[in-house]
């Protein structure tokens, strides 16, 4: 039955006003409710650490492949491992001066000595960086103190004989280098720093004889073959010399002190074209090997190449390399470039090396001050 549309019923005002204040409420309660807390989220699952010990085996057994570069990164890694332990600090340090990083060498060691400071090799190997530093005399207080410490450790005594042997010391660093090859005639350290002693003197031949001994005891030590090719190289056997040294780099071609020999070797035979590319091969092995900037500076000095030689030269400088040579070739070439007012500031700084240097004052001649 169809009724008609229903009526609409009022809404009460009290209704809508009980309706308002819920919504008002409810309203507040969603503002002010407290932050649900964050559930933890899944991160990456932690990597095991590997122990110092296995850093450690895995750093000698580099080092006895002539991985030099692997080797220094294992025993830092051992070394962070546990910290309390001189030895990876010691081996880095050693193999760090090899790549004549010297400053890190020296952190390494100084960290061993506190670490151990009644270890004798983390004395001598202190005693070592300050000698490769000229820092002669605190090289040798830390050499006597090494070999206090341990009169049977022979790198104490090879060391201490390496510190007499660069302050002119002749008996004693023959002594040292011999006390440390009676406690152990099959230590490489000990045989190549009593080469070194003959080295110093100017027995190249001796000299030779005994790096080979070394060689022979550890042939993947590229650096042996560098110094062995040093001796060759003053008695004249350049071809000797070269294969020595390309030995080095096939081993370990990181070192870049191999490189720069070859490139001095071709400069000692006016092979300039040659030279030029070995010098750059150091310093794309080692950007920081100084020598290698100040020999390929040397080298575009000599083939007139003055702007080449100032951005060497001034770049091995930067490395530590403030010879008077390299000085005053600097100021040399500013000066053959008709640049007299960079030339002075450096043709100063020969002389202050040393006053008498002829190439400097010859240099302020061309220059005279105005």
């Amino acid at each position: 039955m169809y009724l008609g549309p229903r009526r609409r019923r009022r809404s009460s005002p009290v209704r809508i006003l009980i309706y308002l204040v819920l919504i008002a409420f409810f309203s507040y309660l969603i503002v002010k409710r407290p932050e649900l807390p964050m559930l933890p989220q899944p991160g990456p699952t932690p990597t095991p650490q590997k122990p110092a010990a296995e850093w450690l085996a895995e750093a000698d057994e580099h080092y006895q492949n002539g991985e030099l570069t692997a080797a220094i990164a294992a025993y830092t890694q051992a070394a962070e491992a546990d910290p309390q332990n001189p030895q990876p600090l010691i081996r880095a340090a050693r193999l760090l001066m090899m790549r004549h990083k010297l400053s890190q060498a020296l952190q390494m060691a100084q960290r061993a000595v506190a670490v151990a400071p009644n270890d004798a090799l983390a004395a001598a190997t202190l005693a070592r960086v300050y000698d490769w530093m000229g820092q002669y005399d605190q090289a040798l207080d830390a050499a006597l103190k090494a070999a206090r410490l341990g009169p049977n450790v022979p790198e104490a005594h090879a060391y201490l004989a390496e510190v007499y042997a660069d302050k002119g010391f002749w008996r004693q660093a023959e002594d040292e280098a011999n006390q440390a090859l009676d406690l152990d005639a099959s230590n490489v350290d000990a045989w190549r720093n009593y080469a070194y002693v003959l080295e110093a003197q100017g027995d190249y031949r001796g000299a030779l004889e005994s790096y080979k001994r070394a060689i022979e005891l550890h042939p993947r030590l590229s650096y042996l073959y560098v110094d062995a090719a040093r001796n060759m190289r003053a008695i004249g056997d350049y071809d000797g010399a070269i294969a020595q040294l390309e030995k080095a780099v096939s081993m370990d071609p990181d070192n870049a002190e191999a490189y720069d020999q070859i490139g001095w070797t071709y400069f000692y035979l006016q092979d300039y074209d040659r030279a030029i590319p070995e010098f750059l091969s150091a310093i794309q092995a080692d950007p920081e090997f100084g020598s290698a900037h100040a020999h390929l500076g040397i080298t575009y000095y000599v083939l007139r190449n003055y702007e080449g030689a100032i951005e060497s030269l001034q770049k091995a400088v930067e490395l530590g390399w403030e010879t008077e040579e390299i000085l005053y070739e600097i100021g040399l070439s500013y000066a053959y470039l008709d640049r007299c007012d960079q030339a002075r500031p450096w043709l100063q700084r020969a002389l202050e090396v040393n006053p008498s240097s002829q190439p400097a004052l010859e240099g302020l001649r061309m220059c005279p001050e105005k």
